[in-house]
């Protein structure tokens, strides 16, 4: 008989944006199917990292996506680009860094997969501050590339296409091929 806790892999999504949790389900349950003696956690990022201003900014984000689709393409298209604006939202995004660190020390994963933008920046934030040496997948839900998913201390990116892939290799993201 086997005791061996299983192996956790730690999958970080959000639901701004279903797309994000559809891909964290998938995943999942992939990982369920087809890797023996793991255990995938998905956890929504948005709702550990601020649970007092989750509810508030969920509904906001929502009724603002259909009544102000305009202001949601205006901000995306400012940010697509890294710039001093795009670094400054984006910093706010970071600040859940802590809580961050305390989810991965207590479920302690394998790997670290984000399937939110913001959750692969935290990650990476991470991974360069020496507080966490595990292994960073993002898997980009967008179909094009955007500043907020590109992260140095990314190990590994999953794109949905072979145009996108040849984006981020424009943008300096070392190449890997792998085709199912």
């Amino acid at each position: 008989m086997n005791n061996r806790e299983q192996d956790k892999y730690l999958i970080l999504s959000a639901t701004f944006g279903e797309g994000h949790k559809q891909v964290a389900n998938a995943i999942s349950e992939a990982v369920s199917n087809m890797v023996a003696d793991v255990e995938p956690i998905t956890i929504d990022i948005m709702e550990w990292v601020h649970p007092n201003l989750y509810p508030i900014s969920h509904y906001i984000y929502k009724k603002g996506i259909k009544k102000f689709p305009q202001v949601y393409s205006f901000l995306y298209e400012k940010t697509r680009v890294k710039s001093s604006f795009s670094v400054k939202l984006n910093s706010i995004f970071l600040s859940g860094m802590q809580t961050v660190l305390k989810i991965i020390q207590e479920i302690k994963p394998k790997v670290v997969v984000s399937t939110y933008p913001f959750a692969a920046g935290i990650i990476s934030k991470l991974k360069e501050q020496g507080l966490i040496d595990i292994p960073a997948v993002t898997i980009i839900t967008d179909y094009t590339d955007h500043s907020y998913w590109i992260h140095r201390s990314t190990d590994q990116y999953v794109v949905g296409s072979a145009r996108l892939r040849d984006q981020l290799i424009a943008l300096g993201v070392e190449a890997h091929t792998h085709q199912a």
